[in-house]
């Protein structure tokens, strides 16, 4: 049966009409991304750490060290709650791939920290990774941007073609065809005088 991808707005394959329509919780490109963004939590999780120290408030703000003329370093409560977070998940995920993960029934999982009870399935652990490598990204932005691209791909008819900033590789989200950035603007252009030619 085919359903939309529980991914939402946020679905990798997003179109005019809405989330991808897949057989499996999750769309492919959303699988795919997801298992990308687990695979460097842990490079995340670690920058963090080196992070959390670190003043984002401007000279002087912070609280002297006791005898000491220098301000001290405030901790960084919300990367220290995020640290925590991005640990508590990759111990549940437990180093299933993503693809798998989906497919995880609803289960109850203890908080290290409070001992609430999580009743969650495999997709919700799958979508928060996803939005734990977004505030983590936020944060200490390792990554570089993604630009969606006007136009539909040639192989599936999507308007989901984009390209990272600086890339010459222009890639449907959908289906995985590629183009190189002079291949996407012969297309572009092509397209354009067909629209014209018709009016």
């Amino acid at each position: 049966m085919n359903e939309r991808c529980r991914a939402g707005e946020s679905c990798r394959a997003l179109t005019s009409d809405g989330a991808a329509i897949t057989t499996r919780p999750l769309c492919h490109s959303c699988v795919d991304d997801i298992q990308v963004r687990l695979d460097q939590l842990p490079a995340y999780w670690q920058a963090l750490h080196s992070a959390k120290a670190k003043s984002l408030v401007p000279q002087g703000a912070g609280t002297k060290v006791q005898g000491s003329a220098d301000p001290g370093t405030p901790l960084q409560l919300h990367v220290v709650d995020l640290i925590d977070e991005i640990s508590q998940f990759l111990a549940w995920v437990d180093g299933v791939r993503v693809a798998d993960l989906i497919n995880r029934p609803l289960l109850s999982y203890e908080r290290r920290y409070g001992g609430r009870i999580l009743e969650a399935d495999g997709v919700y652990l799958a979508l928060g990774i996803s939005r734990l490598w977004g505030r983590a990204e936020a944060q200490i932005g390792l990554q570089r941007e993604y630009a969606r691209r006007f136009g539909e791909c040639p192989s599936c008819d999507q308007p989901s073609l984009g390209a990272y900033i600086g890339d010459d590789t222009i890639v449907c989200s959908t289906c995985g065809d590629s183009m190189s950035w002079l291949e996407y603007r012969k297309l572009t252009l092509k397209r354009a005088r067909d629209k014209k030619g018709k009016r």
